[in-house]
């Protein structure tokens, strides 16, 4: 089975897949009993039933416990604030990203690097155009954060009179060579403070 799949199963489907788990082992048991197997009494049965159970819910608990407090996988989230400021014919675009280390163990370093783009519609399609890059060109290097810390991007951006949703595109590039993004629209027709769920 796929880790991300185990993962999945141990975490947000734990009870199902325990005890569908325990049934599957005592069916088993029952069928070699009654098929005339090795196990000779009920009694053995019994035993054997219980010690299956022992070691199947042992071993769920332990992988729910390692895949929701594991050490060894980036946590990260953005809270970001969007703001429209100023007049119609001279807004400005002013947000903030926290990037927040939300596991327990430290980041290594990374590069960063976002775009905001004008979001519209175009006949059927939503067609983007990009109106900001930071850095203008490749990244920015950042040093690692800590567990419970964060890193801040903050900037402001001129914003056309016509452009009424962006989308803000942010990319980490990891020294250890795994990568992590995040992106999300925002209406600028009015001022707002929006944050990102878990």
């Amino acid at each position: 089975m796929h880790l991300s799949a185990l993962e999945r199963v141990f975490t947000r489907h734990f009870l199902p897949a325990t005890l569908g788990s325990l049934a599957i082992a005592w069916v088993t048991l029952g069928a070699i009993v009654y098929t005339g197997g090795d196990l000779d009494d009920l009694s053995q049965l019994v035993d054997s039933a219980f010690k299956v159970a022992a070691v199947i819910v042992g071993t769920s608990w332990a992988l729910n416990r390692y895949f929701t407090a594991r050490t060894d996988v980036l946590q990260l989230r953005v809270e970001p604030t969007v703001d429209t400021v100023g007049q119609p014919a001279e807004r400005l675009l002013v947000c903030r990203l926290d990037i927040v280390n939300t596991g327990r163990s430290l980041t290594p370093t990374f590069r960063e690097w976002l775009e905001i783009e004008a979001a519209s519609r175009n006949a059927e399609a939503v067609t983007y155009m990009p109106i900001f890059r930071w850095p203008e060109q490749g990244d920015h290097r950042t040093a690692p954060i800590e567990p419970g810390s964060w890193s801040a991007i903050s900037i402001a951006v001129p914003l056309p009179l016509e452009v009424n949703v962006v989308r803000i595109y942010l990319e980490l590039d990891f020294a250890d060579g795994t990568g992590w993004t995040w992106h999300r629209h925002f209406t600028t027709e009015r001022t707002q403070n929006a944050k990102q769920d878990t």
